[in-house]
């Protein structure tokens, strides 16, 4: 199931960006989508579990009986424009030399790792979050529904941001987006650990509406304006979902261990001095956004 779930989000949303580039509209605006579903499913699933636990796997299996119905049965996006995105002339068709020039790129190794630190620890801190801020409470019942709460809270607040977010990153620029991403991240998990109440847990959990759009939208332009147009879509599973994976992988295994032995606060402390330096890292050496073609083009082979 989480090979599938997490392969699946990754194919949505580079189908969804490359639409964007060739039908000339904001990635942003059209994930928009998913955080009215994470609203929506945040306040349904705290009560569902409360209700019955079993009934979130019949929920989740009826969304997904819709899903499959509406990428079967929906009009399907007009790529008339897909030259935008691939070039139509057959001799700039990828090969395998061109897919794996991109390891030769420092810029690409750069990337991957900010996305295995600052991304993966993201999710790593998100594990079990809720079993942490339950501490904070009498009862596991009154704290999984403020949990609920906050949780929709949070995906609202990320729904109304992503509608300024990438004219936003277009002022501030891609790579600016994702180092304050990072040291929100860092932010947000110190915080966290440092709190003295759930107020305080709250505020800093809210957080996360604003780093998901800063994320999600910078991850995006970022690999469109500093790689090869055409290997957007290897770049972007390779850096920012594989390693992502295997990053999660390692880490959670690792903070699991520190929970049981050091406490959460203090596995939230190291965890937050991982993304701080891995975010000066790729503050330091992460390329600007000027086009870092990988690719030659039959014009550049002309000229040479």
């Amino acid at each position: 199931m989480a090979f599938v779930l997490n392969g699946g989000v990754s194919v949505i949303e580079q189908y969804v960006e490359r639409a964007s580039i060739a039908n000339k509209f904001e990635y942003g605006h059209a994930r928009m989508g998913g955080s009215v579903a994470g609203v929506v499913a945040a306040i349904v699933a705290g009560r569902l579990i409360l209700w019955e636990p079993n009934s979130i796997w019949w929920a989740t299996s009826a969304a997904a009986v819709i899903l499959t119905l509406l990428l079967v049965f929906s009009t399907k996006i007009n790529f008339e424009n897909a030259a935008a995105v691939m070039g139509d002339n057959k001799d700039d068709k990828m090969t395998k030399k061109d897919i794996f020039s991109i390891f030769k790129l420092r810029n690409f190794w750069i990337l991957a790792l900010f996305y295995m630190g600052a991304s993966a620890l993201f999710d790593v801190f998100d594990q079990q979050f809720i079993v942490f801020f339950k501490t904070f409470f009498e009862t596991d019942a009154q704290g999984t529904m403020v949990y609920s709460y906050m949780a929709s809270a949070q995906t609202a607040l990320e729904l109304v941001l992503m509608i300024p977010m990438p004219y936003i990153i277009n002022k501030i620029g891609a790579r600016n987006g994702l180092i304050i991403y990072g040291f929100l991240t860092c932010i947000r998990i110190v915080g966290s650990a440092l709190s003295p109440s759930w107020i305080w847990i709250v505020f800093f959990r809210l957080l996360a509406g604003l780093e998901m759009p800063l994320l999600l939208v910078s991850i995006m332009k970022y690999i469109a304006e500093a790689f090869d147009i055409r290997l957007y879509a290897i770049i972007y599973a390779l850096a920012s979902n594989f390693a992502k994976q295997i990053s999660v992988f390692i880490f959670s295994s690792a903070a699991g261990s520190m929970y049981d032995s050091i406490g959460y606060q203090h596995t939230y402390l190291i965890l937050g001095g991982i993304v701080f330096v891995i975010t000066l890292i790729a503050a330091t050496f992460l390329e600007k956004g000027q086009k870092l073609t990988t690719v030659k083009h039959s014009d550049d082979v002309a000229e040479e």
